[in-house]
């Protein structure tokens, strides 16, 4: 079965498959002049969708908006969370962790670096 149409829609995202349904609903959305649209994809979910025209590129832009909500920010520390929350409903102790593991392997490559650095320098060898 072949589809002919005067659009070519295309995600941005490699990793994202638009169905023949919503080009369809998307085409029709740009047709009708309307600026967004409600998308109920195959797991149920509705998103809204807003559609935009770029004079400047000939083009269509489509945005996808979604209400997310943050549970349990600044909560105090808990069983769950042993040092608290942070601003964004973030583990405190998860982002230490991590942190230190950055700051870890931060200090590891510069004691590794240093031995290059003193064999230059007591050499008498200079740079520039």
């Amino acid at each position: 079965m072949a589809y002919v149409s005067r659009y070519v829609v295309n995600a941005i995202m490699g990793d994202v498959f638009l169905t023949r349904d919503f080009k369809d609903q998307l085409i029709e959305c740009i047709e009708s002049g309307n600026e967004d649209f409600y998308y109920t994809g195959e797991d149920g979910a509705t998103y809204d969708y807003k559609v935009s025209y770029s004079a400047d590129t000939k083009g269509w832009t489509v945005l996808q908006s979604k209400e997310t909500y943050v549970f349990d920010t600044y909560s105090s520390p808990s069983r769950e969370h042993w040092l608290g929350t942070d601003r964004n409903g973030m583990d405190m102790m998860t982002r230490l962790m991590y942190g230190g593991r950055y700051a870890h392997h931060a200090r590891r490559g510069r004691v590794l670096l240093h031995p290059l650095h003193a064999h230059h320098h007591y050499s008498g060898r200079r740079h520039g």
